[in-house]
């Protein structure tokens, strides 16, 4: 009898999926409402394909190429996504329950107004992405590239940052619960008082002093002075925004 081989499952995701077990397919063409269920797409081109409402349901996709698709409010569940490569994919609204992607480049891709739920990005490159609007909860970005990702208004909640690097990201009126950003580099990130409900450790914070400085209105000497803070002074553990 052979041995039953177990699921990929993928960080905060939850998902479990057996891509061996779902239907190969060489060819997929995506129309407006159309719906691709338990099915292994590999090495397919969809460059440029338009289609509203697609619905991915139980879908292995691997070294699949989505540049520059436009699929506004699709709908994924219980997808792994391997190799894909989505710059500049426009997806927005759409709607993701445990997806996992996997060393995939998604650079400018567009999720604004999309809502991601027990999602993992691993070894993803995802440089200026757009999150606009959007609400991400129990999602988990693993050795990320989210450099001048735009989270504007955004809604975090349970989200974690490992390894990651978040320069130049923007958090204006974003707001967090939940997250953790130890480990994660976050230098030239923009709008860091909107940071409140983050977790941070102490080698972040003094990387942060400066532009939380600036946001406060507080001016800093360039020679810092008898009564200035020095590093070593700052506890080794983690910070909380607004504690």
């Amino acid at each position: 009898m052979g041995t039953r081989k177990t699921p990929a499952v993928l960080g905060a995701s939850g998902l479990e999926l057996r891509p061996e077990e779902l239907e190969p397919v060489s060819a997929v063409e995506l129309l407006p409402g159309a719906t691709i269920e338990r099915k292994r797409v590999e090495a397919v081109d969809l460059s440029e394909v338009e289609a509203s409402s697609v619905q991915l349901l139980e879908v292995a996709l691997k070294s699949v190429e989505l540049t520059q698709a436009r699929l506004p409010a699709a709908r994924l569940s219980d997808v792994l996504a391997s190799r894909l490569v989505a710059p500049n994919a426009r997806l927005r609204h759409v709607a993701m329950t445990r997806c996992a992607f996997d060393n995939s480049s998604l650079v400018g891709v567009d999720f604004g107004e999309g809502r991601l739920g027990r999602v993992t990005f691993r070894m993803c490159k995802l440089d200026l992405a757009n999150l606009r609007l959007a609400e991400l909860e129990n999602v988990v970005f693993d050795a990320c590239s989210l450099r001048e990702v735009d989270f504007y208004g955004a809604k975090l909640r349970d989200v974690h940052f490992r390894g990651s690097d978040l320069n130049g990201a923007d958090f204006s009126q974003a707001t967090l619960e939940g997250v953790d950003f130890r480990s994660s580099k976050l230098l030239g990130v923009r709008a860091v008082g909107s940071l409140r409900g983050g977790l941070i450790d102490a080698g972040q914070l003094i990387d942060l002093a400066p532009a939380l400085a600036i946001e406060a209105g507080i001016a800093v000497e360039a020679d810092g002075g008898a009564g200035g803070i020095a590093s070593d002074q700052v506890a080794h553990e983690p910070r909380s925004f607004g504690s």
